[in-house]
């Protein structure tokens, strides 16, 4: 005979570890925030306790770990997706990888420009009004054309790349990696 119990609608999800095997990163990201394909782990946790009916989730955290509560409070202003340009709106094949060194007179072109994206003063727009600038009053920029890779770590598939690249060239993590992509594209 099959007893009939209550269905489970609490869950305790302990975040409570210091995230040693991680280490340096968990020194200020919880190991529990680290992303796995553009989420925290944390969340597939989340997301599979809602997805069997449970709608009463328990963290256990410890100092240290405020990210993990800031990250499930709701907070409209950040859920507001902001995009890149469209394909029609970009203006050169060149992008600028977060590697800058400015003329003190960029300070002056930050203080002259208006909210730009996502209602924050954007640093592209101070270098659009530089660029606009005649050389001979403090205007211009230069730049390097880099024959490297590069990884857009603000795009999700950018970012899984990255991390995909760097651990296959790390010599500790690389080898192991490479089979198991291995054996995962055998598989598929």
């Amino acid at each position: 005979m099959i007893e009939q119990h209550e269905p489970v609608t609490r869950a305790v999800v302990p975040a409570v570890g210091r995230g040693i095997r991680f280490l340096p990163i968990t020194k200020s990201v919880p190991q529990e925030m680290l992303p796995i394909a553009g989420h925290p782990a944390i969340e597939y946790i989340v997301k599979e306790a809602t997805d069997a009916g449970i709608d009463n989730i328990l963290m256990v955290t410890r100092t240290g770990k405020q990210t993990i509560e800031d990250y499930f409070d709701a907070d409209p202003a950040l859920e507001a997706e902001l995009e890149k340009p469209s394909i029609d709106q970009v203006r050169s094949d060149h992008a600028i990888v977060g590697r800058n060194i400015f003329d003190p007179i960029v300070f002056d072109a930050l203080e002259n420009i208006t909210p730009g994206a996502g209602d924050e003063y954007q640093l592209t727009d101070a270098c659009a009004q530089l660029i606009a600038t005649p050389g001979e009053n403090s205007g211009g920029l230069y730049g390097v054309i880099i024959d490297e890779p590069r990884y857009d770590t603000g795009d999700k598939l950018g970012y899984l790349g990255a991390t995909i690249a760097f651990a296959l060239a790390d010599p500790d993590m690389g080898p192991a990696l490479r089979e198991y992509l291995n054996t995962q594209l055998n598989e598929a």
